[in-house]
């Protein structure tokens, strides 16, 4: 999991190494990119200072040990805000490793430097790391309907089970990443009779900047109801209508609610929470709902365009995956020759 680093906070790290000129052509980027490029830089920097390196003038050997040694004892140990440092680190997985290539990629390019990245030595390590590093790659299990109904009958009474159950739902029936969920403004949610519109700022798939609208309507189960689940939360924690810019999931201190924004890591941790509680069997992460939507449209028989119209994918390509890996079972040679459990072959 890639360390949240606040905005403001990515924007002075980012400005150490770039001028107000190269800070202007990442505007094309969303907030999300700049977090994530700021943390690899922070890494890679204090990778750097260990070996007494200066960051921008690291070579194409620098970068390579870098990435071989993250990939084998982990990234530096970096501090956080409050001045502690974080628990000892890992080996970072390839899909780490890919993205840190990727961040100091952009950066240098950016910086207007020589960039080391795209030296041979690099992408030959990335393919070592590949080799040596194998791992199976861990999918995240998908929250069905069942298990939806199951989520909601372990959550706690009072102001947390009403915003926990509105993330739920809107994650699940809109496809939402947890970037999306939380950064949800009030101005962002209309309501109306026939259902409700959410307007999404920033979405790993749009890089115009216009915001992507996702519709919900008004489910006849209105248990699983998102429109319902979000008026809930709204009733619950009342905010004054002039206000538009308020995060519409905020954090919770004691059942109560504070002004600061719910994080993504919040959402991440409430799914394993509440999956556990519930007796679910898997590996369920902020994935898991999107994968699940995705899984029931397969299963319910809509088309690709049909569940891409929810998720937003650009791409019938990750449907395909989905569709392929659902339906290898009843596909199977062995059913073929040998018939399905409960039928005569």
């Amino acid at each position: 999991m890639t360390a949240i680093v606040p905005l403001e906070n990515a924007i002075t790290v980012l400005s150490e190494v770039l001028s107000h000129e190269q800070l202007v052509l990442m505007a094309s980027r969303s907030p999300s990119t700049w977090k994530a490029y700021a943390y690899e830089w922070r890494l890679f920097r204090a990778w750097c200072e260990t070996r007494k390196l200066e960051p921008l003038n690291a070579t194409s050997n620098d970068v390579s040990e870098y990435l071989m040694s993250s990939a084998k004892d982990g990234p530096p140990n970096i501090e956080r805000k409050d001045g502690k440092r974080r628990s000892e680190p890992t080996p970072r997985k390839r899909a780490g490793i890919e993205r840190a290539l990727a961040a100091l990629s952009q950066i240098f390019q950016l910086a207007g430097k020589e960039n080391p990245t795209k030296a041979i030595i690099v992408r030959t390590t990335i393919k070592a790391i590949a080799r040596l590093f194998r791992e199976p790659q861990r999918r995240a299990s998908a929250v069905r309907l069942d298990d939806l109904r199951k989520l909601y009958s372990v959550l706690p009474n009072g102001m947390r089970g009403y915003r926990d159950w509105a993330c739920l739902t809107l994650g699940f029936w809109g496809g939402c990443r947890r970037s999306e969920i939380v950064g949800l403004d009030l101005e962002d949610v209309v309501l109306s009779k026939e259902g409700m519109v959410l307007r999404l700022k920033e979405t790993k798939t749009t890089k115009t900047g216009e915001p992507e609208e996702k519709f919900y309507a008004r489910a006849i189960d209105t248990l699983l109801c998102p429109v319902i689940a979000v008026e809930e939360w709204l009733a619950a924690h009342p905010r004054d209508k002039d206000k538009k810019d308020e995060p519409l999931f905020v954090e919770l201190r004691r059942n109560k609610p504070t002004p600061n924004r719910m994080s993504d890591m919040a959402i991440y941790r409430l799914i394993g929470r509440y999956a556990k509680l519930a007796g679910l069997e898997g590996r369920f992460t902020g994935h898991s709902l999107r994968a699940g939507i995705v899984t029931e449209g397969v299963l319910h028989g809509l088309s690709d365009r049909q569940i891409m119209q929810v998720t937003g994918h650009k791409s019938p390509q990750m449907i395909g995956t989905y569709t392929r890996r659902l339906k290898s079972f009843d596909n199977n040679v062995v059913n073929a020759l040998l018939g399905k459990k409960g039928e005569k072959p």
